[in-house]
């Protein structure tokens, strides 16, 4: 029996959290996922800033990759929106030499962001595209 569970992509209480298994690492399954959900942005603290479609249908990453190459892998696959937009934090990640492509990039992006209101005391939802209710079960993936 499926039981439906609402998709968290930095929900710390993810049963797979602590098996040392990285399944974002595979570009197949992350295009996947990504293509199988839509994310509503609320409060930014469950969604991932750098690599999550949380700007209309790409990422950050896919918007700005050069940029995205200047920001280390541990920063760059565990900060969220949220985390990321408080003082612009997204902007002290950036480690490294800008070189044009990044430059261009930042300045591209940046006024995507400014865009962006975050909803206090309104959680992020991210919801399944396959199902009629938008949550996920194991049947439908």
């Amino acid at each position: 029996m499926d039981v439906a569970q609402p998709l968290k992509q930095t929900d710390v209480e993810r049963p797979w959290k602590n098996l040392g298994v990285e399944f974002g690492t595979d570009p197949v399954v992350k295009a996947m996922l990504n293509a199988s959900i839509d994310i509503e942005l609320g409060d930014g603290n469950l969604t991932l800033f750098r690599s999550d479609h949380w700007l209309g249908s790409e990422s950050p990453c896919l918007v700005a990759p050069e940029l995205c190459k200047l920001v280390q892998p541990h920063i760059r696959n565990g900060r969220s929106v949220a985390a990321a937009l408080v003082d612009k934090k997204w902007i002290q990640d950036i480690s490294g030499m800008l070189k044009f492509p990044a430059i261009s990039e930042y300045l591209k992006f940046w006024p995507l962001l400014e865009e962006v209101e975050l909803r206090s005391g309104v959680e992020d939802v991210i919801k399944w595209k396959w199902t009629p209710n938008a949550t996920y079960s194991a049947r439908s993936a």
